[in-house]
């Protein structure tokens, strides 16, 4: 007899998309609380940068895992799954439902399927590969392990740099963490909403809710972070928008320059999130396109 599994949502889309917004009323109807699946909100200092929920959204309905870790520290995937199963089991203990919201493919796919449990980064490793490009990478990987390049795409920065750090340190392939031991995926009946919009209006609205990024604060809260001396290689310094406005506040570039870099990044980001929802999300995803 096959056992009985709870049901979760997820619901994701790409950045600017009103994901959030429709989580809320999802939430709101079916007596639901909102677990954040996004690599960058889990962290303190920025935000208004990471479009983390408002004082007003938090009102509205209860929202767990947002804003909860120093950017100086290292984070991992495998801890996310482990306080996401325990954050989900307490609300299910409720009599609620949990709805998974964000857009970091890398932790909808750890929360799906599951992942191999790799060694610790080696920093001056990490380091090094951080100051590579894509390009660069993937020739290394061609180089060293083609197996691997095979199954990563070479826009998808985190396992091409995981794979190519993995290769440095372990001097073996990535494809042999297989043989580590498998972190689960979570143990639930998960229906899956992926939220979209026509492209044009994406990209509008994301010039839109950058200029209000501004308005509400965001160039300050990028300056207190970056006095912060946070290094570069942590994950909340590759938000879009901190190194743009590094530069302008090196005087390397204008601010408008800035401004018009953190919106050619995110417009680039949402174009990455289409390719990866299109292509790895389950066939039994809810497609919904939002207009207006």
């Amino acid at each position: 007899m096959q056992e009985l599994r709870s049901k979760a949502v997820i619901i994701c889309g790409t950045t600017a998309s009103g994901k959030s917004s429709f989580a809320i009323d999802y939430a709101l109807k079916n007596n639901g609380e909102i677990i954040n699946i996004d690599s960058l909100q889990i962290y303190k200092e920025l935000p208004i940068v990471t479009a983390s929920p408002t004082k007003e959204d938090l009102k509205k309905v209860p929202h767990h895992l947002f804003n909860f870790i120093d950017g100086k520290d290292e984070f991992s995937v495998g801890k996310y799954l482990s306080l996401a199963k325990e954050t989900a089991d307490e609300i299910i203990s409720r009599g609620k439902l949990p709805v998974f919201v964000g857009g970091s493919g890398f932790y909808i796919s750890a929360v799906l399927n599951g992942l191999h449990e790799l060694p610790e980064a080696d920093i001056k490793i990490r380091n090094k590969v951080s100051k590579m490009t894509n390009e660069e990478i993937a020739k290394e990987l061609e180089k060293n392990t083609p197996e691997v390049l095979q199954k990563i795409n070479i826009n998808d920065r985190q396992r091409l740099s995981r794979a190519y750090e993995y290769f440095l340190q372990e001097g073996k392939s990535f494809l042999s963490a297989k043989e580590n031991k498998r972190l689960g995926a979570l143990p639930y009946d998960f229906e899956i909403i992926c939220v979209s919009r026509p492209k044009d209006e994406i990209n509008e609205r994301i010039e839109q809710r950058i200029y209000q990024m501004l308005d509400d604060g965001m160039e300050q809260e990028i300056k207190n972070f970056l006095s912060l001396n946070i290094p570069e290689q942590r994950t909340i310094s590759k938000a879009d928008g901190v190194q743009s406005f590094k530069k302008y506040f090196d005087g390397l570039i204008t601010k408008q320059e800035a401004i018009q870099e953190m919106i050619f990044k995110s417009k680039h980001y949402a174009k990455r999130q289409r390719t990866w929802y299109k292509h790895q999300l389950p066939e039994n995803t809810i497609r919904k396109e939002l207009i207006g």
